[in-house]
């Protein structure tokens, strides 16, 4: 009896794994929002699934950030943030969700933004395990707790994405103070240099006399 068991839970551990990667949607990317412009970015949401949204300024210092559901009603606004977030656990409305980054306050700065987007549909793991015809109360309490294990998954990946949004943009800064330091290192190197010779010059006009005579020469 155990082995079976046993042999159950592994395929419906398998069955959960592929049919998860089948009704997950990520997409994380960089884009650069020009000064005094506006840039959307849809995405197709089915009823009842989970939507996340966040996003890190790697370059600039803040942006305002914008979700419309279809009817294009807001649902959130953050405005000049350098980072955010917004989830819903269970959408009521299917179709496209509008996320738009708004730099139109900014006359000269452009801003680079790091965007992560997820979207999970979680009936539909329901339905595919209803489909099932081996169905007990083992599997009733498994997919209870399949739904919330997904919906942890949700906050550990949008946790993940924030943790690379940091991380570069810390690497935008090391890169950006690494510059310069090597400009101002450059810098300083040719002022000591025009200070050495400009200092070496009056020196010789201190020991040069009216007549232009070295001192040492009249000993």
């Amino acid at each position: 009896m155990l082995p079976d068991l046993i042999i159950y839970f592994v395929a419906l551990f398998q069955f959960h794994h592929v049919t998860a990667v089948n009704t997950w949607i990520k997409h994380e990317f960089k884009v650069l929002i020009d000064a005094r412009s506006r840039e959307c970015f849809y995405q197709p949401i089915e009823l009842d699934s989970v939507f996340h949204a966040s996003f890190q300024v790697i370059k600039g210092h803040d942006i305002n950030f914008i979700v419309t559901d279809p009817r294009r009603e807001i649902l959130k606004v953050i405005q000049y943030e350098p980072s955010g977030q917004f989830q819903i656990q269970r959408t009521t409305l299917s179709g496209d969700y509008e996320i738009c980054f708004d730099n139109t306050y900014s006359h000269l700065t452009n801003k680079l933004v790091s965007i992560y987007i997820l979207t999970f549909h979680q009936n539909t793991l329901m339905e595919r395990f209803k489909q099932e015809k081996e169905l007990n109360e083992t599997a009733h309490k498994s997919r209870e707790i399949s739904d919330k294990i997904s919906i942890n998954l949700v906050e550990i990946f949008a946790s993940q994405a924030m943790s690379r949004f940091r991380a570069a943009k810390d690497e935008y800064l090391i890169e950006s103070n690494n510059s310069l330091v090597l400009y101002w290192s450059i810098f300083q190197t040719i002022f000591v240099i025009f200070c050495g010779m400009f200092q070496v010059s009056k020196l010789k006009g201190i020991l040069v006399d009216k007549n232009g005579l070295n001192p040492r020469e009249e000993c």
